[in-house]
């Protein structure tokens, strides 16, 4: 069998398969109200808040009063200090 007649028939395979694959219907959009479970607000509210904490300086910018003070002091000590 000659390259070109291979080539010719893998194209025709590879173009039929592709189009089998597009006759089939997308799948439903949800509607808003199926998309947000009744445990998401929950969800959200503790990462928000696990968050902030983790990385306080984030709460600090966000103006999350409660987190002032809460940030590392990362100032250098002199007893760090390379002499």
């Amino acid at each position: 069998m000659s390259y070109g007649l291979r080539l010719t028939l893998t194209c025709v395979a590879l173009t039929t398969m592709l189009a089998a694959g597009c006759n089939k219907a997308p799948p439903p959009v949800p509607t808003a109200t199926e998309a947000k479970p009744a445990q998401w607000d929950g969800f959200v509210h503790r990462f928000v808040e696990d968050s902030l904490k983790a990385d306080p300086f984030q709460g600090v910018d966000a103006g999350r009063h409660e987190y002032d003070g809460k940030a590392p002091d990362w100032s250098e000590r002199p007893s760090l200090r390379s002499v």
